[in-house]
């Protein structure tokens, strides 16, 4: 019989991807593997073959508070879990699986959660977040080194997309939202990249809030794809343009050639897209990075981590990525 484990990880879109590799390493060692994540993004982990099952944490609505702690932890309780996994450095999330009576709790060594973990792996900033979690799981069981997302877009809703996205050329994402302020490059930047490439190819406008793009070879789907759709909608890019976002590391994940614009944050703290991808940054300025996800507004008042990049370097980069593709074409 396989032992049954948790991971719990209730952090954005993009940090639920990048837990993929490891939720996989414990299914292939045996495991039988359920995941906690917040409401939002509970398709990531539904579309994952390693994922038994998913629990939603709603801690800003239904899970808010004490009450939700308690309620959640009693819950966790009942499925009599043999170890739990909180890549998440989070005090709640080690406070919950604690009350839950979970014997095992792995963690890292640092942020709140240490306090109420049998198990400290230490946490290293020169690795990538996905080597870094895969560290929980390689003391377990063989082929946890091997980094497999597979994130799986819901067939149905897979052969929707190819109908409405079919255009000439290369089809090429363009996300330019952030939940953080300074992880946003100007909204006219992206414009000119869209309008660019939109010349030969056809251009999709992606992210959970509406923009207000046309053009011809344009295709807005900001504000109009549920994460199920965008998984499907990111699997038939070409290429992706993106801030510093969760669209980033599912596109990423899907295979797709990713080019990054870094504005507050830096590749150096581990969250770089996986795979194939080019950074567009601005090395010049001592104050990078500000914080570990970026503040909403800039320290310095003069944001020129991001004001600072033009167009022109973004649009070479990705034109740079497209002809390495046919390269090996």
């Amino acid at each position: 019989m396989s032992s049954k484990v948790l991971v719990m990880q209730t952090a954005f879109l993009g940090d639920c991807v990048l837990t993929l590799p490891l939720i996989n390493a414990l299914q292939r060692s045996g495991m039988q593997v359920d995941v906690v994540c917040k409401k939002g993004t509970e398709d990531v982990f539904r579309s994952c073959s390693g994922v038994s099952e998913t629990i939603t944490f709603d801690k800003k609505s239904l899970n808010k508070g004490v009450r939700g702690i308690i309620n959640l932890s009693s819950l966790l309780k009942k499925s009599n879990y043999s170890r739990v996994f909180l890549p998440q450095r989070s005090f709640r999330s080690g406070l919950i699986t604690y009350l839950a009576g979970i014997e095992k709790r792995t963690g890292f060594k640092r942020g709140g959660s240490k306090f109420f973990l049998t198990e400290k792996v230490p946490f290293d900033w020169d690795r990538h977040e996905v080597e870094r979690q895969l560290d929980f799981a390689r003391a377990i069981g063989p082929g946890a080194s091997r980094v497999e997302f597979n994130l799986n877009p819901d067939p149905e809703k897979l052969s929707g997309w190819k109908q409405k996205l079919s255009g000439r050329g290369k089809l090429i994402g363009i996300a330019p939202q952030s939940n953080w302020q300074t992880k946003r490059w100007p909204a006219e930047n992206f414009k000119k990249v869209a309008e660019e490439f939109s010349k030969e190819n056809t251009v999709v406008i992606l992210g959970s809030a509406r923009e207000k793009w046309e053009g011809e070879n344009i295709i807005n789907l900001s504000g109009e794809t549920p994460l199920k759709d965008l998984i499907a909608a990111c699997s038939l890019l070409d290429l992706l343009v993106s801030n510093d976002c969760g669209v980033m590391h599912i596109a990423s994940a899907l295979g797709v050639k990713v080019v990054v614009i870094y504005g507050a944050t830096v590749p150096g703290l581990g969250f770089t897209p996986w795979g194939v991808h080019r950074v567009v940054e601005n090395n010049s300025l001592e104050c990078r990075p500000c914080s570990l996800h970026g503040p909403r507004k800039c320290p310095k008042k003069h944001f020129k981590c991001m004001l600072d990049i033009k167009p022109e370097e973004v649009i070479e980069d990705a034109r740079d990525i497209l002809m390495e593709n046919e390269r090996r074409i």
